[in-house]
């Protein structure tokens, strides 16, 4: 029975995520397997290690994601392109490079994609040029640096 209202055979509206990285235009619901994650918020009733890790976490991630004049909201999200493992690590694994997101930061170098077969090629070159360069820059930070060989990335 149809009650006013309410719409037949249809699911209700889901929140809908864009990715906050400048030039990054993933958005949910259209690219499939990229996840969304929250900007980390300050963890206030858990001790005060936790408390000064959260905070320093969350100053990170915004200095990261480097927009000007930009307070993030709640609804904030990073998307999965932007980590080495394609999430980000837990909040005491702080030496682990996706500590904060990396990859793909809006002011890195980018090669120009090809035509036709050279397509594929030029992504992977691209995708190995931006995972070298967020190495170099977490080495250089003291991060450690996850190996998807070893199993790191689960």
């Amino acid at each position: 029975r149809h009650i006013e209202g309410q719409s037949i055979g249809k699911e209700p509206k889901r929140m809908v995520f864009t990715c906050c990285v400048v030039n990054c235009y993933n958005r949910s619901g259209r690219e499939k397997g990229v996840s969304f994650f929250s900007i980390p918020a300050v963890v206030e009733h858990q001790g005060d290690k936790t408390k000064e890790l959260s905070m320093k976490r969350r100053h990170e991630w915004i200095k990261r994601i480097n927009r000007k004049n930009w307070t993030p909201s709640k609804y904030a999200r990073v998307c999965s392109d932007h980590f080495l493992c394609g999430k980000p690590s837990m909040l005491y694994d702080d030496t682990n490079a996706d500590w904060v997101p990396s990859l793909k930061m809006g002011n890195a170098l980018t090669l120009s994609t090809g035509n036709g077969g050279l397509e594929a090629r030029n992504n992977i070159m691209k995708r190995e040029l931006e995972v070298a360069e967020a190495m170099l820059l977490l080495s250089a930070m003291g991060r450690e640096i996850p190996s998807t060989a070893a199993g790191k990335c689960l």
